[in-house]
């Protein structure tokens, strides 16, 4: 048997989808959160609908636990492989991100230590964790620095984690897996969640970046991680600790994502603090609740913030496996238009939590 947690969320939802399609559900177990079990059957039927006309076909043919991470240090499970993808995405200095994402990783750490048929750990953590510093750069997998200052908790905590991780669980088969960003799915578009593709749209309407045009952002689908994820948990022996799931150096810039949704080559570039004030009053004549309007401002510095640097992540790693390269954004872009027709404000109320 395996386990997944935090299968019903973007990632992990994809993750399903992939088991159910290529793989065999009945192997796998999934923690999810909830009070009951009829609780959590419901919460996994309501994920697997957005991928199957029958989700409550599929969802029976997986094994369900309910809790936290926590509950599973006294569940006594003994899996063969590991799949952890819960997490709290928030990006709002919260102590809720720091116990979700760090004492609930030791927590399955902990448990993972009574498994003796465990044969791979695959910790799913975030190539942005190697904080706010790097600039213009390509970045190779690495261990986590400690000290480095970070533009929200979420990267932060990420970067603890795997501290603790190589500190102190170094016996256990763990593989630290860190996608890039990840938006849209390459058939169903941002179905799934329309997190992150929405703050494209934002730029768009507003016709006008934070950073030059020439900056590069590191994209990847969902299905595509979703899948690879999958392939690297089943692959017990691999030569690296850690991998990124990145599109490296083939990814686009921030002008080619632009004269994609039609603006001019000549995008006017906006300073994300001394601007802050017009861009804010732009967002407030789109957003009528000031709640949202302040979520959208926040969650528009704080991607800015990222974009701005103009980093990507190396696949090399990856790409030495045998892994296919993941497609280039522009080639599943129009089904992210298009998959679902929102507005800019619909399409931010996925990633608006994150941000209050």
């Amino acid at each position: 048997m395996n386990l997944l947690t935090g299968g019903l969320g973007f990632i992990g939802s994809a993750c399903l989808a992939e088991i159910a399609l290529n793989h065999d559900p009945t192997e796998w177990i999934l923690l999810i959160r909830a009070h009951d079990l009829d609780e959590a059957r419901n919460r996994l039927i309501s994920a697997l609908g957005i991928y199957f006309k029958n989700p409550i076909e599929v969802a029976e043919r997986f094994h369900i636990i309910f809790g936290d991470l926590n509950s599973l240090v006294h569940a006594n499970l003994d899996v063969e492989r590991i799949v952890h993808l819960a997490a709290d995405t928030s990006f709002t200095n919260s102590n809720a991100v720091w116990s979700a994402n760090f004492d609930g990783t030791m927590a399955l750490a902990n448990a993972a230590r009574k498994m003796k048929n465990l044969k791979h750990f695959l910790h799913v953590s975030s190539a942005f964790r190697n904080g706010s510093a790097p600039r213009d750069k390509i970045i190779k997998e690495c261990e986590p620095n400690a000290y480095l200052e970070h533009h929200v908790e979420y990267t932060a905590s990420k970067a603890a984690t795997e501290i603790a991780l190589s500190i102190g669980y170094n016996k256990l088969p763990i593989t630290v897996v860190q996608p890039s960003a990840v938006v849209g799915h390459t058939s169903i578009g941002c179905t799934p969640s329309s997190s992150i593709f929405w703050y494209f749209r934002l730029l768009s309407h507003l016709n006008s970046i934070p950073c030059k045009s020439t900056s590069k952002i590191d994209i990847v689908p969902v299905d595509w991680v979703a899948k690879n994820l999958l392939r690297l948990v089943y692959s017990d022996r691999l030569s690296h600790k850690i991998y990124h799931l990145s599109c490296g150096k083939k990814s686009l810039s921030i002008g080619d994502i632009m004269h994609m949704f039609g603006n001019t080559e000549n995008v006017p570039v906006f300073d994300i603090d001394k601007d802050r004030s017009t861009i804010s009053d732009k967002i407030n004549s789109l957003v009528n609740d000031a709640v949202t309007a302040r979520a959208m401002m926040a969650a528009m510095w704080k991607y800015s913030k990222f974009v701005e640097q103009n980093i990507l992540f190396d696949n090399e790693r990856l790409l030495e496996i045998g892994v296919e390269a993941p497609p280039q954004f522009h080639q599943w872009f129009n089904k992210c238009l298009n998959l679902p027709r929102c507005s800019i404000l619909s399409a931010f109320n996925d990633d608006k939590i994150a941000f209050i």
